[in-house]
């Protein structure tokens, strides 16, 4: 939840949201291996990978254009 904007104030204020989930952290297999993951760390990659426009169909910069494009590049890709 982005507090900073005003729907992840409004969801927060509601308790909604990745945040008031239940974040199960995984464990990892090697003995030895520092205990370094925390709900605020998963919470932060989440809110990151959201946000990335190489990574995230959520924010990817297809959304800006219109179908009729879309398809056009799709038909001229697979020429």
């Amino acid at each position: 939840n982005n507090v900073a904007h005003p729907g992840g104030a409004k969801a927060a204020a509601a308790g909604q949201g990745i945040a008031f989930e239940d974040i199960k952290i995984p464990v990892s297999n090697f003995g030895v291996a520092a205990a370094s993951l925390n709900p605020e760390n998963i919470i932060n990659l989440i809110g990151h990978y959201r946000h990335d426009e190489h990574r995230s169909p959520y924010a990817s910069h297809l959304y800006d254009k219109p179908k009729e494009v879309l398809d056009a590049e799709q038909a001229k890709y697979i020429e």
